[in-house]
């Protein structure tokens, strides 16, 4: 327990318009790494994937050493329209990016999973080398509407929701949301249609982003966000979230079988899926006689 931390590293990074960082994270040598959304202008190193922006905006991935004073790479990472980043994973020199946008020409591989946009907005994971410069493997995930907006109150607050963790072989997992009802799901999936106005979505990818593994809608009649997921060391997943669902898929002898809090108002969900993506293994809600959200884990 550190009661007064030190501050090891402080900088500002930004255009002369507007940046907003969403995602940070750190690799075994103490190097951060930051997910943001910038304007044009961004400072950007020689070399990087993509120098300029467009003048919506894009995500911005950027890298520094661990005392904050070298920039190590500044890419920017979109299309011709607007992304939003929302986690960043390094692990084995591999720098994952999961995000939205808005773009129709968003940089996909050759062999991705969907290389279409198919709404005003979908997920996007993106697979790029620990100097910037280079795409990996990077491919679309979405239906028809939009992905992972969720309006997570009766007050109307609204988020941008989604996590993503990546396990030793370099498989992608993935939680989010969608309004779309031809959200890409697999064949066993607990639930192949969507069940609300708004499901969360759970879903796996491989390492070369090529191949869907598994992929499932999670929700009942009402609207779900999903925030945060975690591998249980068997190639299943914990994830959690907010439902405004009395009928959330809940198992036997949980701790809250029962949504808590009144009709339109929000309580946080916890369940747990089998390797495979089509057992329910267990699910609860957990929350209180008001507005409760999921968002960390």
């Amino acid at each position: 327990l550190i009661i007064d931390p030190v501050v090891v590293a402080c900088s500002y990074s930004g255009t002369s318009v507007s940046s907003y960082n969403y995602a940070s994270t750190y690799d075994s040598f103490g190097n951060i790494y930051n997910a943001a959304g910038a304007d044009m202008g961004y400072p950007t190193t020689l070399g990087a994937f993509k120098q300029t922006s467009n003048k919506n905006g894009d995500c911005v991935i950027s890298a520094f050493n661990a005392t904050g004073t070298t920039k190590l790479f500044a890419t920017y990472l979109g299309g011709d329209s607007t992304e939003y980043p929302i986690d960043i994973n390094v692990s084995k020199n591999v720098i994952s990016i999961l995000g939205v946008t808005n773009s129709k020409n968003y940089p996909c591989s050759q062999n991705a999973v969907d290389t279409i946009l198919g709404g005003a907005s979908d997920l996007f994971v993106t697979k790029i080398d620990t100097t910037g410069s280079i795409l990996f493997a990077s491919t679309l995930m979405g239906g028809s509407l939009n992905e992972s907006i969720f309006q997570f109150s009766s007050a109307g607050y609204a988020s941008i929701n989604g996590e993503m963790v990546i396990d030793k072989n370099g498989n992608t997992y993935v939680i989010s949301n969608t309004s779309s009802s031809n959200f890409p799901t697999t064949l066993s999936a607990i639930f192949n249609f969507k069940q609300g106005p708004t499901d969360a979505v759970v879903f796996k990818l491989d390492s070369s982003l090529s191949t869907l593994v598994w992929s499932t809608y999670l929700g009942g009649t009402n609207s779900e966000g999903g925030s945060i997921i975690r591998l249980d060391g068997t190639g299943g997943v914990y994830c959690s979230g907010t439902t405004n669902s009395t009928d959330f898929p809940t198992t036997p002898g949980v701790v809250r079988p029962v949504k808590t809090g009144p009709v339109g108002q929000s309580d946080q969900f916890v369940s747990h899926i089998g390797p495979t993506g089509n057992i329910l293994l267990t699910s609860t809600y957990v929350g209180s006689s008001t507005d409760d959200v999921g968002y960390f884990m």
